[in-house]
């Protein structure tokens, strides 16, 4: 399209910057000797000094004018018929007329002049053949002459006779040019604006759709589904939602819980009814978020998965393992508090008791009974059984989980901060640890703490680093059901995508799919089941995601 304006713009341009000029054209008819068209393939040029000379006279002006105007005539010949068409061209319609007239004239007047001078040289010629048999006839009648002069007599004579019938099929023969057709009332010349600004258009779109082909052929980015590798399930593409676009939007938004209804938030119960379908009637479940860069979107889908689920009556925990980004902690307003994550498996790793250094992680510790309230019936207590009425898509899970707690349980939940959405919890990342964050991922004590939080609740969402230049995600990928890998549409590269699946897989990653991020923005069908009211979309990416520097720590860029 830009090409297409490009064009456009300049053809535009040039017509409008272009000075108009006018043609007239006139016609000259060359003869034989015979009065028939001639043949002939020779033709004058418009810049020949006799054709100057003689069209300076025919204009009345010096021959340096006329060799100025040479250049706007041309000349054309038509073998087939004779015909010489002259074309002149000047920015003034009677300069154009006058030029054309003067150089046709000229044209048959230099051409008249070539017959003349044939004529002059031929009656030379003759002159001196006279001239030469005379001196060759005897003097008398009767003298005696050699054969050698009588040889030379016969010659003379037979070469006069053959001038003297040139001379008179040139004198008795028609003009050889002459003009057949006078010159037109002179027209503008060229192609007409709207014929230029329409072969602009078409050549700009050729140009763009070619910078299209070619960019595409060598173009190695995911833009869709049919991008990435057939053996790698796509599970969902989160659109881009651009009525969004510049706004300030708040970094801790969770488009599930804040607007239901639109478009993105349909994605996500989606991909959660796709993965619940997937991994079966588990009574818990492990899912895994890692994308390849640092800024595809795995912490906005991990909030959002893990709401949805919440959401749908399940009891639900996300974990913070990014320790060196952590972004889901500001997503889930968990940030600002000490502890957390690094704090609970770094004391585990030096020996400390279970729990040491935890137990300031939430100002309030987690009361356990609470983890077993259903936000849906918040009446109903752990019971030993299951939920009657579950919401549409949620598997039923057992209860009660207290006699499913193990011996590090307290720890772990004293470790967790509750959020503003019933029955979502999160185990932020805590503050830095002096501990590398890949030793800690891949500690015994970091594999009991997913135990022990899988006991716990029904689903765990676990947030893990970019495998860009760290090998975290991979020492986490054993310990989970599914490994979701977040792809950024039209920025992430194939090759890569294919290379982080190929590291989950060898990692022990027993089920991997893909999540493509903001896709091509989408018009969102109006449905009787979505309220008029309800409709802004909220794509994956819009939420803090503003094109910031390094240093944001906005969610949706994690």
């Amino acid at each position: 399209m830009l090409a297409v304006v490009v064009a456009v713009g300049a053809v535009y341009v040039y017509t409008r910057s272009r000075v108009a000029s006018y043609q007239s054209e006139a016609a000259i008819l060359l003869t034989s000797s015979t009065g028939a068209p001639s043949t002939s393939t020779f033709v004058l040029s418009p810049t020949e000094p006799d054709v100057i000379a003689s069209a300076a006279s025919f204009l009345h002006t010096s021959p340096a004018k006329a060799a100025g105007l040479a250049g706007e005539v041309s000349y054309a010949l038509d073998p087939t018929s004779g015909l010489v068409s002259v074309v002149g061209t000047s920015p003034v319609p009677q300069e154009a007329l006058d030029v054309t007239s003067a150089f046709a004239e000229a044209y048959v007047s230099v051409m008249h002049q070539q017959t003349v001078s044939q004529l002059t040289v031929l009656q030379g010629e003759l002159s001196s053949l006279a001239a030469r048999i005379r001196s060759l006839s005897p003097s008398r009648i009767g003298a005696a002459v050699s054969p050698l002069k009588t040889e030379e007599l016969n010659v003379a004579s037979q070469s006069y006779g053959s001038v003297e019938s040139q001379i008179v099929a040139l004198e008795t023969a028609p003009p050889p040019a002459s003009i057949y057709a006078a010159p037109s009332a002179p027209a503008k010349s060229g192609t007409s604006k709207k014929k230029l600004v329409l072969l602009g258009g078409v050549a700009g779109l050729l140009v763009g759709i070619g910078i299209v082909l070619l960019l595409g052929r060598f173009d190695t980015r995911v833009h869709s589904a049919t991008d990435v590798a057939a053996e790698v399930p796509v599970l969902a593409e989160l659109p881009y939602q651009p009525k969004l676009a510049g706004r300030r939007a708040s970094p801790t938004a969770i488009p599930v819980a804040d607007a239901p209804g639109s478009l993105i938030a349909d994605r996500v119960r989606e991909l959660r009814t796709s993965l619940q379908s997937l991994l079966g009637n588990r009574s818990s479940t492990v899912v895994l978020v890692t994308s390849s860069e640092v800024g595809d979107g795995k912490s906005f889908l991990v909030a959002n998965l893990a709401a949805s689920w919440a959401l749908a009556g399940r009891r639900v925990v996300a974990v913070s393992t990014d320790l060196r980004r952590p972004q889901l902690d500001t997503v889930l307003a968990a940030g600002g508090k000490s502890g957390g994550l690094a704090s609970l498996v770094g004391a585990s790793l030096r020996g400390a008791p279970p729990g040491a250094g935890a137990d300031q992680a939430v100002a309030e510790p987690v009361d356990s009974a609470a983890l077993h309230v259903d936000p849906l019936y918040p009446s109903r207590a752990a019971s030993g059984t299951a939920d009657p009425h579950p919401s549409s898509g949620v598997l039923p899970v057992e209860r009660p989980r207290a006699a499913r707690r193990g011996p590090g349980t307290d720890a772990v939940l004293a470790a967790l901060v509750p959020t503003r959405i019933a029955g979502l919890f999160v185990l932020p990342a805590g503050g830095k640890s002096d501990l590398d964050p890949g030793d800690l991922l891949a500690s015994d004590a970091m594999r009991r703490v997913i135990g022990e939080l899988e006991r716990s609740f029904d689903v765990v969402v676990v947030d893990t680093p970019a495998l860009a230049g760290v090998s975290d995600a991979g020492a986490l990928a054993g310990h989970a059901d599914v490994v979701l890998v977040v792809a950024r549409a039209h920025r992430t590269d194939q090759k890569t995508l294919r290379d982080t699946v190929a590291r989950l897989v060898v990692a022990g990653a027993r089920t991997v799919g893909v999540v493509l991020n903001l896709t091509s923005p989408v018009r969102a069908v109006q449905s009787p089941y979505r309220p008029a009211d309800d409709r802004s979309g909220v794509g994956a990416g819009d939420v803090g995601l503003r094109r910031m520097p390094a240093t944001d720590t906005s969610s949706r860029s994690a």
